[in-house]
């Protein structure tokens, strides 16, 4: 089979991955909203496999990746940035439960608006934090960041009346309070979700870096700037332009040298930038996705329109694989494969080393992905149908499925998962925040 006019690999796996997930019982009906004191130990696993990582090919243990200078996050925190660390990895150094189920469930206020507005992020002491809407007016959000723990709402703190982008993901600082970005502006909250301060930034949101000395790193839309984590002072900034058509796009990654990586459009570049001077830029050819992510040898792996991109260290572009793909996701990394999903396929891997393919075909739309430990890969999917309804599953590395648990009914936006420092996962979508586990 042929995507963007390049093989795929690994046939034989595809096809057991194929009919894995055609037998699987998606034919399930909707089952009504559940009321937040419902019973969530109740039968929620919709799909169980025996598919192990050893079926696969695949070694059973994925080094824990590079994830740089952390001094900034909270020490505790398994997932305090969007992507689990600063270079983005998308990867949890976890295994994945064998018989997950919704252990508890926490509602946005009954609102028709009400909807959360980005993946979670976990605190050491298992707050669980996201931005949500609670309702919509004319060009007015009523945008919150809400914080529960064990299932029992903490805070839930208004954040301004700016929108939210769909990257507005928290960020943990190491006191345990967190940043939150919006598209007119940088907040700072404390750890009781109590807003300290906010200074104007214009940007489509974004998932704020912490660099090692507390600096705060975010994109404006023709700047990145470093503020000061006491009064928001900047204290560097890197511009691109006096103003459009170029500007940034998504989010920061940070290498492991604190090479802090950016991604502008018209021109489609990537900048690497230190202390606020540019080391090097290079040409993207088409206009990237959300984040960068930073490999364990220091390469830069760009997804675009079309495309996935990866450039050395030095700004050398390393190959490009044409990808029929735009989603806005980031990719997700298991050693040297680079899992990632398309708009309406997917999802796809990518050996980095020997630059071969695959993917299960799995249907319905995926959310952005996370990695395993042991090489298996979580995620969000939403068939569009009462018979392929929104599901948090499990895909082993050979692409089988290996389990589901069938979440909200509703239509909403999809996001990545967080993990708790005790191995629970936490994924919001539509009005509901869950925690998923053995």
């Amino acid at each position: 089979m042929k995507l963007g006019g390049l093989v795929l690999v690994g046939v034989s796996a595809l096809s057991v991955a194929c009919s894995t997930l055609l037998d699987a019982d998606f034919d399930r009906p909707h089952r009504e909203e559940l009321d937040a004191s419902a019973d969530v130990h109740a039968e929620d696993v919709v799909v169980a496999t025996e598919a192990s990582a050893s079926e696969s090919g695949v070694d059973a243990s994925v080094p824990r990746p590079t994830c740089g200078d952390m001094r900034g996050y909270d020490p505790q925190s398994s997932w305090p940035i969007a992507g689990g660390c600063p270079t983005r990895p998308g990867h949890a150094s976890i295994v994945p439960p064998v018989k997950p189920h919704i252990q508890w469930r926490y509602v946005l206020p009954q609102n028709k608006d009400a909807y959360f507005m980005s993946a979670p992020v976990v605190r050491g002491d298992g707050l669980t934090l996201a931005t949500a809407v609670l309702s919509i007016t004319t060009a007015v959000f009523d945008a919150v960041v809400v914080g529960v723990r064990d299932g029992v709402e903490q805070f839930r703190t208004p954040i301004s009346s700016d929108p939210l982008g769909t990257d507005t993901v928290p960020t943990i600082a190491a006191d345990g309070s967190f940043y939150v970005q919006t598209w007119g502006s940088l907040h700072h909250f404390s750890a009781a979700g109590v807003k300290l301060w906010s200074v104007p930034l214009d940007s489509g949101g974004g998932s704020p870096a912490i660099l090692g000395d507390g600096s705060v790193i975010a994109l404006g839309r023709y700047e990145m700037v470093a503020f000061a984590p006491d009064t928001g002072a900047r204290t560097w900034t890197y511009a691109i332009g006096a103003g459009p058509p170029s500007q940034f796009f998504g989010s920061v990654a940070v290498s492991a040298s604190n090479t802090i990586y950016a991604l502008s459009d018209v021109p489609a570049k990537i900048h690497a930038v230190v202390g606020g001077t540019a080391v090097w830029t290079a040409d993207l050819e088409t206009q990237p996705e959300l984040a960068p992510a930073v490999t364990d040898t220091g390469d830069i792996v760009v997804k675009t329109f079309g495309a996935l991109r990866v450039f050395t260290s030095q700004g050398k572009l390393s190959f490009a694989l044409p990808f029929h793909t735009s989603d806005g996701n980031r990719v997700a990394r298991a050693g040297s494969y680079v899992w990632f999903t398309g708009h309406l396929d997917g999802p796809f891997r990518l050996d980095l080393d020997t630059k071969q393919q695959f993917s299960p075909e799995a249907e319905g739309r995926f959310s952005e992905l996370m990695t395993l430990a042991d090489g298996s890969v979580v995620f969000n999917r939403f068939g569009g149908s009462a018979e392929m309804p929104m599901i948090f599953g499990c895909l082993a590395p050979s692409g089988t499925l290996r389990w589901a648990v069938e979440l909200d009914v509703g239509t909403s936006d999809m996001y990545g998962a967080a993990v708790a420092p005790d191995g629970t996962f936490r994924v919001a979508y539509h009005r509901s925040l869950y925690a998923i586990g053995d």
